[in-house]
């Protein structure tokens, strides 16, 4: 998933938008930035975390040579996560999927998520994450 993504999704239940990203892994993929203007995006700028508006210096190059393999999405208003695996956002109804193989995928970077985003990574992997612990559905935070 390449960060420019974000300017486009929303999460699929309640419609917010930005969604969070929790980046894990990701790798170099060059890719010649060939528009005549920067910004790329329009509102928001996932590589620097800010909205365009507020962006002072636009590092579109560095941002389209990396894509992101393995992270977490956020929504800010409902709280669901999701994950990201090989580059694909899994941007699924509740009822599709399937949390524990998100959870076995996501494992190999559960160090690094509780390092970058503690609540996620309590989410992601702890006791509320499961239904009855916070009486909320699996994907939610």
């Amino acid at each position: 998933m390449r960060y420019y993504a974000l300017d486009v999704l929303a999460c699929p239940y309640c419609h917010a938008f930005p969604l969070k990203l929790v980046v894990l892994e990701e790798r170099r993929s060059p890719m010649k930035y060939p528009w005549p203007s920067k910004p790329f995006c329009d509102y928001v700028c996932a590589f620097r975390g800010v909205e365009v508006a507020k962006c002072e210096s636009c590092e579109c190059e560095e941002c389209l040579s990396r894509e992101v393999v393995s992270g977490v999405l956020v929504c800010p208003k409902c709280g669901r996560w999701f994950a990201v695996v090989e580059g694909v956002p899994q941007l699924l109804p509740d009822e599709a999927r399937d949390f524990d193989a998100e959870r076995a995928l996501l494992s190999r970077f559960r160090e690094k998520l509780e390092r970058l985003d503690p609540e996620v990574a309590r989410r992601v992997f702890g006791e509320a994450s499961h239904v009855g612990g916070t009486g909320q559905a699996p994907g939610r935070v």
